[in-house]
């Protein structure tokens, strides 16, 4: 599975994962609280604006930059979403969502290999992040490691029972290593937790 359709798959992950770092009350300019409603409303385009407003601002805010980052995502602004979230590293190093979330944007653009490494950092960071795990699988499946994504998925399994998405790929990958009873079992699982 290679180009749009990875992309497609990678979409079905689920949108980047929120900042939930704190804010102080003297960080919020008026800027980014617009912004945030926009987001909410899905006016994703009017959102970088007032993302970039706030940024400039208060330049030193990390909270400014992931929710910008955020928004190019949904904008497929992808190469734009990591220069965002690379700037969230720089001011706040331990923020597994940024890896997170950087992870996705990479992956968006294909470059599996970055996808792979920024996955794996949140993951260091918060080894219990299911999400990563899964996000990893993914772009190790695409690089052709079908062992490496059996682990993550199998680890996410582990993390959160529930997860379709993980059972959904971890099925795939079984297929692609010819297992096809575990598959079987695996989708039986996904549509069961779908409710289908």
């Amino acid at each position: 599975m290679r180009g749009s359709m990875a992309v497609v798959v990678l979409l079905t992950l689920g949108s980047t994962v929120s900042w939930s770092g704190q804010v102080l009350a003297a960080d919020q300019t008026p800027w980014f609280q617009k912004g945030r409603a926009a987001f909410r409303q899905g006016d994703y385009k009017a959102a970088v604006g007032l993302f970039s407003r706030a940024i400039k601002a208060a330049p030193q805010t990390p909270a400014y930059y992931s929710w910008r980052g955020s928004a190019r995502d949904r904008l497929e602004r992808y190469a734009e979403a990591v220069k965002d979230y690379d700037r969230v590293i720089a001011l706040s190093p331990r923020d597994w969502r940024a890896y997170h979330n950087r992870g996705l944007s990479y992956g968006r653009l294909g470059q599996y290999n970055p996808a792979v490494g920024s996955f794996s950092r949140a993951i260091e960071i918060n080894p219990g992040s299911y999400l990563s795990h899964i996000g990893r699988g993914f772009a190790w499946s695409l690089l052709g490691n079908n062992q490496q994504a059996l682990a993550d998925f199998t680890k996410a399994i582990e993390l959160n029972p529930k997860s379709a998405t993980a059972y959904r790929f971890r099925a795939w990958t079984y297929d692609r290593l010819g297992q096809k009873n575990r598959a079987a079992a695996d989708r039986a699982r996904f549509r069961r937790l779908r409710g289908r």
